[in-house]
């Protein structure tokens, strides 16, 4: 009791209440239904007491309440039939399988088909995302699978919001109080909650609106109490769920709180991030901590176990002093099992009688593990007598242990250790042979071995947990073999982790491991895995050269890493298991990122090169040296390898010679053999494609780089080498990392091809299988496949590892296996798999660090299930497991992983489970047991015992080692671009299909209209037309199209092509044709004889006319083009003139026939075919040669006959079609079938018009129309291509996947069994248009005529008529404004008026605008023809200012023309929101679209929230809103501004604003202050519609940025001192960067990148990608923004869903420097795809003859460079020598402080100046010496940033030391190295700057070291 009343009185805020969590009306907390019947049951005193969760959901397993009989449950707490057994049953189905089983039976029972099952975690748990993939829509769900609202769309979900999040965003809707909970950053309840209630009316305090009401009052307690006096606060612990726990409540009163010092100034952006809250927490934890000894709340296991042993249940969880659960459960008077951190059982580990083993091991474990280890030791001792050889290394070799001569202490009889190994390790009998005769060997010193705990352990001991490791004393231990040109040497990595994870060389392979396990196999102790891996020692991997490949890999424990050209490991690079390829940099690529970063560059000379012989390296794609180097001085010829050579001139143009000729002439290289000189091509010096070594007598093919291509060496003749004589596809040069070799062979019919083969360079594989590969020599194209360009790839670790079992069921009794049982297979699968997964078959327990780590071995495919017989079902188990999800840390070799997959934790376990008899299958109140045999397959038959295989992951292919005795260790290659992955094989691209991402499933298709010139394209741009495509070299026009004009290359004629391509013979001509009159002539065609009747009386002609022009044709088809009267015309030629007769649109011109009619065509009564459609014209013959006759295409023209049909751009009508006709393609042309419908309605009295319309590849249709109702589907019309396939009207096709049949809905009719070319929509029919009789009496006709009897329009009915009322308000015409160069999407229709009235046409138009819920938000109706009324729908029409303010004023309505009448949709918000908005982590965007501003200054926060993402959801083109409170120096205004584009977005609360290169000053809005902010939909749901407004962001200009600020100029090298020594000390004398072009970015390579997430000097910018369009404006945008800010020098970009994310970084590269090299890496944040580093502008003026800067109050200096070597690497440093800072203090200037020199002029800075005078100097007058030394020196490494440190260093020079033009301290080596500015300068000492006289104390030295900060000022 004094305990508690002192911590009482320390508390200060006294008041502690009876923890009541009711009293003050907090949250209702109502029980769930398994706690409600748990209480009943208590009450009761029931047999059986439900055992409910922490949650208060059912635990899967309930008991009596003796524990005596268990059964399993569902979700409702019902039992699970058959499940009822003694104890606790083996396992039980979770929730999400047994609802996944239930809806399986119900679709198997019912006969129906499922759309969705759910999906579960291997825990059994649903997943937190569900997708149903039929409907292509995902969702989250909470614990129990419901579906959390808001989060339904189309794709995946970003992220799931958490349980306090949900509850958060209901708030805000109005749901529950008004206090929001504290959430954690992951989305999940704090555990301890806090709220503040009112104490006059007990009612929970409204903390969401006071809190953005009075921000302020919430910064300090004494502020919130003057705020809100009668307030108290509540805080109480909480479970998973949020509920408050009972017992926990407290009131803490506010009255004695004082503010303290960790009370802030700064407003948080939600009240759990403000000091009050963390006050309050501590407090109330301190008064739990007095209550129950914990400072924390009741973990869900101390609440489980409270529950439990308060309702007395059998099972009662143990917990740990820190709450989380024991690692043994035990069930009282039962069994015991050990539980993961969550307290789920885990499979296999339950014991009777004596408890598990689950720790992670303690030291006694380990002590215990080690005497094994000895005790197996110490009997191979004993069983050997006698032996010459060291049968004890065989053991250690065995375990992975490696010895030195000197640790083994070998006898003087013994073999050479050499030669022990080389026998030994190669796995012959012989190793095996002298183990076994062993039978004495000296006692093993224990001393050698030593004890490490490392993270990847080279070989363990015992089972899971804590392992005994054992190496060798110290490094370099290994064997090491000769280094030397062409040598891949062998080296140790020297530390224990690398040790411990790369087995090195001198490890035995698998004979000896073989040796072990029959050696314990000997001892009585058989292995669980009767097969184990072959276990291979770490090799290295070298190139065709010799050299070490930059990447290394081991296969045993699946880690890669990076070495150096020495072999040496290059720290941080070790990768584990890893899919990805390791980013190793060769020796060019790290030389160039050190000289992009830090300026250290290659020297081109091997002397004392000039700084202006330094260069930055150009690099290869190969990662090689280029083999010119260009410095600013002259030109370089280098080796690829290494980097060196000699210049061959100053001329730039110079050539290199090549590298054959440099071996052929015996310069050392690295591809240099002995004995061998290369041949080289006498064109080019190249290689010779045939390589032959005579002293070898063999020959082989070679590379380009003189590289043997593998498998090509021959011995006594010449390999084929020659190349293709067939391009490669998409212009190619070459196959990347391989070549293609090709022989002369016979193709068929004995044509000239060549066989050609591709192979790929050592450390590559192809990713194809070998396929012929035939190049035909005539028509220089591959007869087959073509090659693919891309097909070698670099190969892989494996990267999984499986098992195969094989077991049967038996059916219950009365059941057979039958046809009928074929639909419940595929759910027996899922049954099975259930069942294996709650068992814990489908996932491997280890533990990493002690915590337990579950490894999934299943997945969709582990499962397959077969009829065997009437009476059995077959099942093979496949269990996986992905190399990548195994921690080395657990299992750090392959043999553990092996032992762990096969062992008796998984695979051993179901074995031995299925050989019991006791695995049964309990489905539907039914039992399936298992047969007591399982077989495993083992290569290609089944056996008794698991075998292991490797794999490859999906978008791998595996390939399988090149020989038997390949050490290759690799065995997966990605599918490259340009290919897919299907059925464990890489397939290119069909053609018309690319794929651009490596390890793809599927390939893309090319848009509409383009296709690919080959299969396996791997670019988009591969995507051609069919004129880019064609081969006869016509030209394309800027769209890929065909241009109609051509001219031919060889007779130089012009013609006109059509739009196919397809040459109009009848166009040729001398003459220049025009695109125009191609276009013109495409309208026409000339008619063969066969379809031309001459007569001389029967035609009538229209118009005769003599063209005058020299193009008569031309004139003439152009003047019958504009005559709507003229159908074809006729051209005569006399002599020089040329005549022309015009003809009518008659049936006394035009004659057509058909043949071949069926009636009740395409599935329609009402229909007639045709087979075929013949139209003849008849023209009048001349007294010559038959005049040639070229025919109109109708259907492209107005056409005037009898009746004048013009064309209409509708393409359907709703109803009024008659006499519908199909005519076959192949029998009829669509000019023909024109012809036939135009006559036929020009002749009939009722037609008014009629449609034609083409099938792709199919029918041509014609129907007559008679009194229509609706023109619609206008070719103009906006269409959304998602919803086309569900609309009836446009374009009116439905197509069945099955019968691969077609349905077309036209003029009120069904047309079916048609066959389109494609089962596209959106190109279903190639050609469709109404063609309507303009002067019609459609609305005068007389009922007498017999025609279609026209509806009377109907008066609209009231309802009708308050439609418009209800759903439309009209709009204020003056509120428009008329813009008309603006497009905005429409859809347009016609209503015929002798149907519709304009109140019927009204409300026809807005119950059309109705049934078009996202586009249609405006509909007019204009009366401007005397036909029809035109009905016009348009989406949303305002525009807004981007001015943020609550006032709606910026808004206006603009379209295209001026309306007669508008009305606008009203908007009708929907009850619940449909999606959820995720808040922006930015508090500033710019460029932003404003849809729309909403004042919500009279709704509460909640309430305004709620309705700005209602706002939002009905806007289907809002990407998000912002929910401000806007105009605080008026006193603020909450709005609601929907946003059709989020812009840039800026500020970022990432960094809390430490270091800021953006504009970020405090808007006069707030938006930080929670739920203020920004908002955004969710990115699958963002992608905008077509109809909605485009948006760009603002063009940038040179005064504008991101920020808009404007860089101050600055003059090219001027400068003064104070920029090098000043701009650390006065950084507001800095000048601004100035400008720097974009295409002058220097871009790094990800290899020089190291990922660092402590630094903290960044800044974030969003760029939305609606408002971009494209990457590179982003890219332009961001780079920009750096250009213009000096403190950003690096930027990366990333794309993520929706934007382009942008990092600014200030200088953050790192830099090691040793004497051999320098190792320069950059520093980011985060992983980036693209890094860009901006130019460094140089402090100093540079490209002349010196370096130079100017000091505007003096004048110039003129200095000098130097160049630095460091190791192989230089760098330049600019040097200002005798920068004099005063006035030489020389006469009567000698002991007086110093004055400024005023000098003017030029300064020679390129030369020291004396020392000063030092005591002890033999005479002052010495060359070195003088009294005028008052100078500094100053050293600028090249490239130094502008913000670099300056270090000045005043020092006193000893005579002599100046020499050689040297200055006396030379500070250029360390502004090299340390990449900063250094300043010397000397000062006076002795008595000429300490001379006193006893009365005046002279310091006149100290005075010069002041002087120099007076000299430098700002320019």
């Amino acid at each position: 009791m004094a305990l508690a009343l002192a911590v009482f009185s320390l508390l200060g805020s006294a008041c502690l209440v009876s923890a009541n969590s009711f009293e003050y009306q907090v949250d209702a907390q109502p029980l769930r239904p398994c706690e409600q019947r748990r209480e009943a049951a208590f009450l009761k005193g029931a047999d059986y007491v439900p055992q409910c969760a922490e949650d208060g959901s059912f635990q899967t397993v309930q008991c009596g309440k003796d524990g005596g009989f268990c059964w399993c449950v569902d979700a409702d707490g019902r039992e699970v039939p058959g499940s009822r057994q003694p104890g606790r049953p083996a396992s039980c189905l979770s929730f999400c399988q047994l609802q996944k089983q239930q809806i399986l039976l119900s679709s198997y029972i019912n006969s129906t088909a499922t759309s969705y099952l759910p999906q579960c975690q291997d825990s059994g748990d649903y997943e937190p995302m569900q997708c149903d993939l039929r409907r292509g829509q995902c969702w989250c769900v909470d614990t129990e699978g419901m579906e959390v609202y808001g989060t339904r769309q189309r794709g995946r979900p970003t992220r799931c919001p958490g349980s306090c999040e949900i509850r958060n965003r209901r708030l805000l809707h109005g749901v529950g109080d008004k206090s929001p909970p504290q959430c954690s950053p992951d989305g999940a309840f704090v555990s301890v909650q806090c709220k503040f209630v009112n104490t006059t009316d007990t009612m929970i305090f409204d903390l969401v609106h006071s809190y953005n009401r009075f921000p302020d009052a919430f910064v300090t307690f004494s502020s919130f109490r003057r705020r809100f006096p009668e307030v108290s606060g509540y805080c109480h612990c909480v479970d998973s769920q949020g509920r408050e726990l009972a017992e926990t409540g407290l009131e803490l009163l506010l009255d004695e709180i004082y503010d303290t010092v960790f009370a802030g100034l700064d407003l948080a952006a939600t009240f759990t991030e403000t000091t009050l809250y963390r006050i309050l927490q501590r407090r109330f934890l301190a008064v739990q901590l007095v209550i129950s000894g914990r400072f924390r709340c009741p973990t869900k296991c101390e609440v489980e176990r409270f529950t439990a042993t308060s309702f007395g249940h059998p099972c009662a969880p143990s917990c740990r002093p820190d709450g989380e659960y024991e690692a043994v459960q035990c069930q009282r008077d039962g069994p015991c099992w050990c539980v993961d951190a969550q307290g789920r059982e885990l499979q296999g580990t339950r014991r009777q009688g004596e408890p598990p083993f689950c720790g992670p091991g303690s030291c006694e474990e380990v002590k215990l593990r080690v005497l094994q280890f000895i005790k197996e030791a110490e009997e191979i001792v004993m069983d050997s007598n006698s032996s010459r050889f060291p049968l004890g290394e065989s053991f250690l070799a065995a375990k992975g242990i490696r010895l030195t001569d000197e640790e083994l202490a070998l006898p003087r009889l013994s073999p050479p250790r050499e030669t022990f190994l080389e026998k030994f390790l190669s796995g012959s009998d012989y190793a095996i042979r002298l183990a076994a005769l062993s039978t004495t060997c000296e006692s093993l010193p224990r001393a050698i071995f030593v004890s490490c705990f490392s993270p990847s352990p080279a070989i363990s001991f015992g089972g899971q947990g804590a392992r005994l490791t054992l190496y060798t004393l110290g490094p370099g231990t290994a064997l090491s073999r000769e280094r030397g040109p062409g040598k891949c040497c062998l080296t140790t990595l020297g530390s224990c982790l690398l040790f411990s994870s790369l087995l090195p060389p001198s490890l035995p392979s698998r004979p000896a491991f073989d040796f072990y396990q029959r050696l314990r196999v000997h001892l009585g102790k058989s292995p669980r895995a009767s097969t184990p891996l072959r276990s291979s020692p770490y090799v290295p991997q070298c190139d065709a050269f010799g050299s070490w490949e930059p990447v290394q890999c081991h296969a045993a424990t699946g880690h890669c890493w990076c070495v150096d050209g020495k072999g040496e490991y290059v720290p941080t690079s070790l990768a584990a298991r890893s899919p990805q390829i390791l980013q190793c940099p060769t020796s060019c690529e790290k030389s160039r990122a050190r000289a992009l970063l830090s300026s250290w560059k290659q020297a081109g000379s091997q002397g004392k090169p000039s700084p202006k012989d330094l260069f930055i390296p150009t690099c290869l794609e190969t990662g090689e040296f280029a083999r010119l180097q260009v410095s600013e001085a002259s030109t370089w010829c280098v080796d690829p390898a290494s980097g060196e050579g000699t210049p061959p001139g100053t001329n730039s143009s110079a050539q290199c010679p090549s590298l054959c000729e440099v071996l052929q002439s015996g310069v050392p290289s690295r591809r240099a053999s002995p004995g061998y000189a290369p041949a080289c091509t006498a064109e080019d010096g190249g290689f010779s494609p045939v390589q032959c070594d005579p002293a070898q007598g063999s020959c082989w093919c070679v590379l380009g780089n003189g590289e043997e291509v593998p498998g090509t060496r021959v011995a006594g003749s010449q390999p084929a080498c020659e190349s293709p004589q067939c391009p490669l596809p998409f212009n190619v040069s070459d196959v990347a990392s391989g070549a293609l070799l090709c022989a002369p062979a016979s193709g068929p019919g004995g044509a000239a091809v060549q066989r050609c083969q591709l192979l790929c360079r050592p450390g590559y594989r192809s990713a194809f299988p070998p396929g012929p590969l035939l190049c035909s020599l005539q028509r220089r194209r591959w007869e087959s496949q073509p090659p693919q360009p891309r097909a070698c790839q670099r190969p892989q670790l494996w990267q999984t590892l499986w098992t195969q079992g094989q077991l049967q069921l038996q059916l219950p009794p009365g059941k057979v296996c039958h046809a009928d049982y074929a639909g419940l297979l595929p759910a027996f699968q899922i049954f099975l798999l259930d069942e294996l997964t709650a068992r814990g078959f489908c996932q491997i327990q280890v533990k990493t660090a002690g915590t337990p780590v579950s490894i999934p071995v299943c997945d969709d495919f582990t499962v397959r299930v077969e009829c065997l017989s009437g009476e059995r079902l077959g099942a093979n188990v496949t269990w996986k497991l992905r190399l990548e999800d195994v921690p080395p840390a657990s299992l750090p070799d392959l043999r553990d992983v092996e032992e762990a997959l096969v062992g008796k934790d998984l695979v051993g376990r179901f074995a031995d489970l299925i050989q019991s008899g006791k695995f049964q299958l309990h489905l539907d109140s039914k039992t399936f047991p298992a047969d007591t045999s399982i077989r495993f397959l083992q290569g290609d038959r089944f056996g008794t015992s698991p075998r292991t295989q490797f794999g490859c992951l999906e978008g791998f292919h595996q390939v399988s080692a090149t020989s038997n005795a390949s050490q290759d260790p690799l065995g997966c290659v990605k599918c490259p671009e340009g290919s897919y992955f299907q059925d464990e094989q890489c397939i290119p691209c069909p053609a018309g299909f690319y794929q651009e991402q490596a390890g793809s499933l599927a390939c893309v298709p090319c848009p509409a209209g383009r296709t690919t010139v080959s299969t396996g394209a791997f670019s988009r741009t591969h995507c051609v037309t069919g004129c880019q495509k064609n081969e006869a070299g016509l030209q394309c026009d800027q769209d890929g199209q065909y241009r109609a004009s051509q001219r031919d290359g060889a007779s130089g004629k012009a013609f006109c092509v059509d739009g196919e391509g397809q040459r109009l013979p009848w166009s040729e001509t001398e003459a220049l044709l025009m695109d125009a009159q191609c276009l013109m002539m495409r309208k026409f065609e000339k008619l063969p004889e066969s379809k031309v009747i001459f007569d001389a009386d029967v035609a009538v002609v229209v118009k005769s006319q003599v063209p005058g022009s020299e193009s008569s044709l031309t004139q003439c088809l152009a003047d019958c083009a504009l005559d709507e009267t003229c159908s074809f015309l006729t051209v005569s030629t006399a002599g020089s003139e040329v005549s022309c007769d015009f003809y009518a649109w008659a049936s006394d011109n035009i004659a057509c026939t058909t043949s071949g009619r069926e009636e009740d065509a395409l599935g329609t009564s009402k229909a007639t075919s045709f087979g075929s459609l013949m139209c003849q014209v008849k023209a009048r013959s001349g007294g010559g040669d038959s005049p040639a006759v070229y025919l109109k295409k109708g259907q492209e023209f107005t056409t005037t006959g009898q009746k004048r049909f013009e064309q209409t751009g509708f393409q359907s009508v709703l109803s009024g079609m008659y006499s519908p006709v199909a005519f076959s393609a192949s029998g009829a042309s669509l000019t023909e079938v024109h012809l036939f419908c135009l006559l036929a309605c020009d002749r009939d009295s009722c037609c008014d018009g009629f449609i034609l319309t083409q099938v792709q590849g199919g029918s041509i249709i014609c129907g007559l129309l008679s009194s229509p109702d609706v023109l619609l589907c206008h070719v103009r019309d906006w269409r959304d291509p998602s919803e086309a396939q569900a609309k009836a009207a446009c374009p009116g096709v439905t197509y069945e996947q099955d019968s691969r049949q077609a349905t077309l809905r036209l003029g009120g009719q069904e047309f079916k069994s048609l066959t389109p070319l494609k089962g596209n929509q959106s190109t279903f029919t190639s050609f469709q248009q109404v063609y309507l009789w303009k002067d019609s009496d459609m609305g005068s006709r007389s009922e007498s005529v017999g025609c279609r009897r026209a509806v009377e329009a109907r008066p609209a009915s009231p309802a009708e008529a308050d439609l418009t009322t209800d759903l439309f308000s009209p709009v204020d015409l003056n509120q428009v404004i008329v813009n008309g160069n603006r497009s905005l999407p429409s859809q347009l229709h016609w209503l015929f008026k002798h149907l519709f009235s304009l109140q019927q046409a009204n409300l026809w138009c807005l119950s059309r605008c109705v049934q078009e819920p996202s586009f249609c938000q405006l509909a007019e109706v204009t009366d401007s023809a005397p036909l029809y009324f035109t009905c016009t729908l348009y989406p949303e029409a305002q525009v807004c200012d981007d001015v943020l303010e609550s006032s709606p004023k910026g808004c206006r309505l603009i379209l295209p023309r001026r309306p007669s009448a508008l009305f606008q949709k009203k908007v009708v918000l929907q009850d619940k929101v449909k999606q959820f908005y995720t808040r922006l982590p930015f508090q500033k965007l710019m460029g932003i679209s404003i849809r729309n501003k909403v004042p919500m200054f009279n709704k509460s926060i909640s309430n305004g929230f709620f309705e700005c993402e209602r706002l939002c959801d009905v806007d289907p083109c809002c990407t998000g809103f912002g929910f401000l409170n806007v105009s605080q120096l008026k006193g603020g205004e909450v709005t609601c501004l929907t946003l059709n584009s989020l812009g840039i977005q800026m500020c970022s609360e990432e960094n809390g604003g430490a270091w800021r290169i953006l504009d970020c000053g405090s808007p006069d809005a707030e938006v930080r202050t929670y739920p203020f902010g920004w908002y955004q939909k969710p990115v699958a749901q963002n992608d905008a519609s077509s109809f909605c407004p485009s948006v760009a962001l603002p063009p940038l200009t040179e005064n504008d940025g991101i920020s808009q600020v404007t860089p101050h100029s600055r003059k090219k090298y001027e400068n003064s001192l104070s920029s090098f020594l000043l701009d650390s000390w006065f950084p507001e004398c800095r000048p601004s960067i100035r400008h720097v072009a974009l295409d002058s970015w220097q871009s790094l390579a990800l290899s020089s990148v190291v990922v660092d997430p402590s630094i903290r000097n960044f800044d974030v910018a969003h760029i939305s990608t609606p408002a971009t369009g494209d990457f590179s404006a982003a890219r332009d945008r961001c780079l920009w923004e750096c250009s213009h800010h000096q403190a950003c020098l690096v930027t990366t970009l990333q794309t993520q869903p929706g934007a382009v994310r942008c990092m600014f970084y200030a200088d953050t590269q790192s830099c090691t420097h040793s004497l051999q090299a320098q190792n320069c890496q950059l520093l980011l944040r985060e992983e980036a795809t693209h890094i860009y580093q901006k130019p460094n502008i140089p402090l100093v003026g540079f490209g002349t003859s010196a370096p130079s800067v100017t000091l505007t109050t003096h004048g110039r200096l003129l200095g000098r460079s130097q160049a630095i070597q460091v190791g192989a690497s230089w760098k330049q440093v600019d040097q200002f020598l005798g920068v004099p800072y005063a006035t030489p203090p020389l006469a009567g200037s000698r002991f007086r402080a110093p004055e400024p020199w005023n000098w003017t002029g030029s300064w020679d800075a390129a030369k020291p100046r004396a020392s000063c005078w030092q005591p002890g100097a033999r005479t002052p007058s010495s060359p070195g010496v003088s009294e005028d030394c008052l100078y500094l020196n100053v050293f600028v490494p090249q490239n130094v940033a502008p913000s670099a440190s300056v270090l000045v260093f005043f020092h006193d020079a000893a005579e002599g030391r100046a020499s050689g033009g040297r200055p006396a301290v030379d500070g250029s080596f360390l502004a090299a190295v340390g990449n900063l500015i250094v300043v010397t300068a000397s000062y006076r000492v002795g008595v000429f700057g300490f001379l006193s006289s006893g009365e005046l104390l002279a310091l006149v030295g100290t005075a010069d070291l002041l002087k120099p900060g007076v000299f430098f000022v700002c320019v």
